[in-house]
């Protein structure tokens, strides 16, 4: 409908369109949750390098959540699904898990440094085991 009403010959000179309605109250939430977006991810950064205090420790971190937001456009175009309000609030919960697992995954690999003294490559597989257990128990 906005390609057909773009043509400059449909229209007199003068003459304009505004689309309202839905398509109005769509386009000021996706706005608002881009904006809301935008400030939780430099929030979250801010938190992160206030937490480890180190660049290269909270890029990382950070690194996971972006990877999860492609990993959500991907499978929204794989299974033909518009980007709506409720796939956006869905990125936003994915967003915010992956964020929490990264965080935590981290405060384990430095524990298991700091602590247990394990070199590197053990520390990574340790932590990643520990972090990728199942939380709750089977009845």
């Amino acid at each position: 409908m906005q390609k057909t009403l773009g043509d400059r010959n449909l229209l007199p000179d003068g003459v304009y369109y505004e689309l309202g309605g839905l398509y109005q109250q769509q386009q000021i939430a996706f706005k608002g949750l881009s904006t809301v977006f935008g400030a939780a991810i430099a929030l979250v950064f801010g938190l992160l390098l206030f937490l480890y205090e180190r660049f290269r420790v909270a890029t990382a971190v950070m690194a996971m959540p972006l990877l999860a937001a492609g990993a959500v456009f991907i499978g929204l175009w794989l299974t033909g699904i518009e980007l709506n309000i409720s796939a956006m609030m869905g990125m936003t919960m994915i967003i915010g898990i992956v964020t929490e697992v990264a965080i935590f995954y981290v405060s384990e690999l430095q524990g298991l440094l700091r602590d247990e003294g394990m070199k590197f490559e053990e520390a990574l597989i340790a932590a990643g085991r520990n972090r990728l257990r199942p939380i709750g128990r089977l009845p």
